[in-house]
Parts: structure tokens; C-alpha cells; sequence
């Protein structure tokens, strides 16, 4: 059985290449953490009104997803929250394809923007 020290210095968040052809190159993506993943839950769940089914916003979520994921090759993350307006105002076919590329990675739906969204 595993032990505590084990199971905690283990290095268990996958990295993946994402190719971003309208910005010229690749950027390094993690997995989510445990807690970032709670934190992306929470933003779609409190994104509909209890009341209508209503989505209420979706502002910048992909740019928090983008600053939640982009690394730099020492893990180190390329975004924080301070540039959440800047990510937000990239092209959105590159911040979908590095979207579509964490949702893969984290299990998340790939439709889930899309459904928050009502498309």
C-alpha cells in the first residue's frame, strides 16, 4: 500500500504540447489540480440561476481555464490572474483549442462551455 509521503511526492499532473497556429507556436499545458478543478466546477455551477436554468455570465472563462493550465517548461504558469482581461481579449480559436485540450486531458465534458453558454 501506498504511504502518505508517497502518494503526496508523487508526480501525478500530465503535460501536454498544445500547437496554437494563430499565435505561431506550441504552448506546455498541466492538468488541473485538485482544487483548480473544484474552482472551474464552481464557476459553471454558480453561472446558472437556481430559479430560470439561466446561464448568468460566462465571462473570461476560458481565459481562466488558459491561465489555469498554460506552463512554462519549468511547470512555472505563464498567466495569473492579473492577466485575465489580456488572455480574454486573445483570438478565441486559440484559447478554444487550448480549452478543448485541458477539458480532454481533465476528463471535463467538451461541451460544457458551450452548454454553460446555451449554444
Amino acid at each position: 500500500m501506498l504511504t502518505k509521503d508517497q502518494i503526496l511526492s508523487s508526480k501525478d499532473l500530465k503535460r501536454e504540447t498544445v500547437n496554437i497556429p494563430e499565435w505561431g507556436g506550441d504552448v506546455l499545458i498541466r492538468e488541473l489540480t485538485g482544487r483548480q478543478r473544484d474552482i472551474l466546477e464552481g464557476l459553471f455551477a454558480s453561472r446558472v440561476n437556481p430559479k430560470t436554468g439561466a446561464v448568468v455570465s460566462t465571462k473570461d472563462l476560458r481565459a481562466k481555464m488558459v491561465i489555469m493550465s498554460v506552463i512554462d517548461e519549468n511547470g512555472e504558469y505563464l498567466f495569473t490572474d492579473r492577466d485575465t482581461e489580456a488572455v480574454s481579449g486573445k483570438s478565441a480559436k486559440a484559447l478554444d483549442r487550448i480549452v478543448e485540450a485541458v477539458q480532454k486531458m481533465n476528463g471535463l465534458a467538451e461541451d460544457s462551455i458551450e452548454e454553460a453558454e446555451g449554444n
